[in-house]
């Protein structure tokens, strides 16, 4: 064989390679995440969000094994739009922040209004993530229905929901926003109304200025109690917004205690809150 005839074959290999690598890259079809999310509502497909870097040995083993894996590329591009976040980029480390991601790789599964209803915070096999993508699409109109729909669509967090009692829940145009006080409401709504007699304690667990830290805090509970975990809005001494995380509602002080120490086994910490 001609020695020319045989560099260009070589050449031919080697360029074969790379390509093979942005295939496999591509399995995730977007790397911005406001792109994606504005497509996944216009599809009407649920949204996956991968964060990962290219220095983290599980987060590669994953895009070579898991994401590559048929059935698993069937069902993304099928049933879900997705994306690839590298923290080392400006909107990676923007969003990192934004979702409270703190392990690599980490996992984000938005419904269709652009809502994060769940995280998974490490490495995946092809088979448990293929489990967890069917099952997602099972229980996801039970969890859209679950929730008050947003003013404006294509928020990625719900808006803060005050909840008093555990079959209520007050409309969102029945809180003031500048002092949080409930104001009457229709009798169809069921909500609670403590009278002046009547004590209700709950656990608060954390307060922040932050709304998407105290959504993360209640996914945390939300994981290891089937306890209501409510938000409740208020304004600080600073006339900054205040997110309280309350779990549970309780008749009694003795209960309340009761379940911070079933709640300290899983390393949540609270004290009783008085409700309001």
């Amino acid at each position: 064989m001609p020695r020319l005839t045989q560099l260009l074959l070589i050449l031919l290999l080697l360029s074969h390679f790379p390509l093979q690598a942005q295939a496999s890259a591509s399995v995730l079809s977007y790397d911005s995440f406001e792109e994606a999310r504005a497509i996944s509502m216009q599809a009407g497909k649920p949204l996956i969000v991968f964060f990962t870097a290219d220095w983290i040995m599980p987060c590669q083993w994953m895009e070579e094994h898991t994401f590559t894996n048929p059935p698993v590329k069937e069902l993304l591009n099928a049933s879900y739009t997705s994306a690839r976040i590298d923290i080392d980029k400006a909107e990676g480390k923007s969003l990192k922040e934004r979702f409270g991601v703190t392990k690599l790789p980490t996992l984000l599964f938005f419904d269709t209004k652009g809502t994060l209803k769940k995280t998974i915070e490490e490495s995946v096999n092809a088979e448990d993530l293929l489990k967890e993508l069917s099952g997602f699409l099972e229980v996801l109109p039970a969890l859209m229905s679950a929730e008050i729909e947003p003013e404006e669509p294509g928020l990625e967090i719900p808006k803060p929901i005050l909840q008093i009692s555990r079959p209520a829940i007050i409309p969102e145009n029945h809180i003031d926003t500048e002092t949080s006080e409930v104001q009457a409401a229709p009798e169809q709504h069921s909500v609670y109304i403590p009278q002046h007699n009547a004590t209700l304690y709950s656990i608060q667990i954390g307060a922040y200025n932050d709304y998407d830290n105290a959504l993360k805090a209640r996914q945390k509970v939300n994981k290891v109690s089937d306890l209501q975990v409510s938000i409740l809005k208020e304004i600080d001494d600073n006339r900054k917004d205040l997110y309280r995380v309350l779990v549970g509602n309780f008749d009694n002080i003795e209960l309340a205690n009761k379940q911070i120490q079933e709640l300290k086994r899983y390393k949540v910490d609270g004290f009783v809150f008085v409700m309001p």
